[in-house]
């Protein structure tokens, strides 16, 4: 089972669409990390542009409206290389999340306040432990 580090800063996240160490060392995790995998793991709007081409070919007529659907996007580098850049249907009981979680390294993730409460119940599920770090004001992803 993989250690998941989760790193909130309490007024948000400053993308900068870049991710650096840089906000591992500002939030100042005691902990021996400089192998794990880090990133930044949120919720976003699904973008307007998608569309599920399975409901498409099969000729859904019922699909939910787009800006009403999040999606879990995560992102993580490890060695100065991205490692994993996927992204997943927030559902009520984020099953996609779950899977994703399965499969990830040892990490330390960039999450924002409100994605906090979803992430531990999924990570629950799963019998992960969660490591949670609040840190005042707002972090930049690099």
């Amino acid at each position: 089972m993989a250690e998941i580090i989760v790193v909130v800063p309490e007024e948000g996240i400053e993308e900068t669409g870049d991710i650096s160490f840089k906000f591992v060392i500002d939030s100042d995790i005691s902990e021996n990390v400089i192998d794990h995998a880090y990133g930044l793991m949120r919720r976003k709007k699904k973008d307007d542009s998608i569309i599920n081409l399975i409901d498409f070919s099969n000729k859904v007529t019922n699909f939910a409206p787009i800006d009403k659907i999040t999606q879990w996007r995560i992102d993580l580098v490890q060695n100065g290389s991205f490692l994993l850049a996927c992204s997943v249907d927030s559902t009520e009981n984020e099953l996609g999340l779950q899977q994703i979680l399965k499969n990830l390294p040892d990490s330390i993730v960039l999450v924002p306040p409100e994605d906090v409460e979803p992430l531990t119940l999924a990570c629950s599920a799963l019998n992960f432990n969660l490591s949670i770090h609040r840190r005042d004001g707002v972090l930049s992803s690099s």
